[in-house]
């Protein structure tokens, strides 16, 4: 087994146990051997905000849309820091992204929409958007509510 796999299975593995810590330290050896990986980056983000570490995981977040800026999942991280640091005004570009990139793709057939009525990830999908569509309705930070301000 490669030293590449190795600490991708370790990697995984402490994170399904929920060892964040851990999984945090393999994924920082992994991101040393294969430089600016956006899945690595990107798992990198999720251990540093289950751990609190909302700057830590914000940094690592916004590598991850430099090296990939069409993660529909680290857009709404992104998002979801940002409203965490007290920030939504920041997040909601995020917010905004996501929802275009959800509108570009391609209309399923009414076969696989069915389908997709029971599919627990195409469920959390909708409630996503849902949410999203409300906070970009919802006023910003500066406005009062009822003000005509852009």
């Amino acid at each position: 087994m490669s030293r590449r796999a190795s600490i991708e299975r370790r990697a995984a593995r402490a994170f399904r146990l929920k060892d964040y810590p851990r999984a945090q330290r393999h994924l920082e050896e992994l991101l040393v051997l294969v430089g600016e990986n956006p899945h690595t980056l990107h798992a990198l983000a999720l251990c540093c905000e289950r751990r609190g570490l909302i700057d830590q995981a914000l940094e690592r977040a916004q590598r991850c849309y430099a090296v990939n800026p069409q993660d529909l999942n680290n857009l709404r991280l992104l998002a979801r820091l940002h409203i965490a640091r007290g920030a939504p005004d920041a997040g909601r570009g995020y917010v905004e992204k996501a929802l275009e990139l959800l509108a570009d793709r391609p209309r399923a057939g009414w076969r696989i929409r069915l389908r997709n009525r029971l599919d627990s990830t195409h469920r959390a999908e909708l409630e996503w958007r849902r949410w999203a569509r409300e906070f970009i309705r919802a006023p910003r930070e500066d406005e009062a509510p009822g003000d005509d301000a852009p």
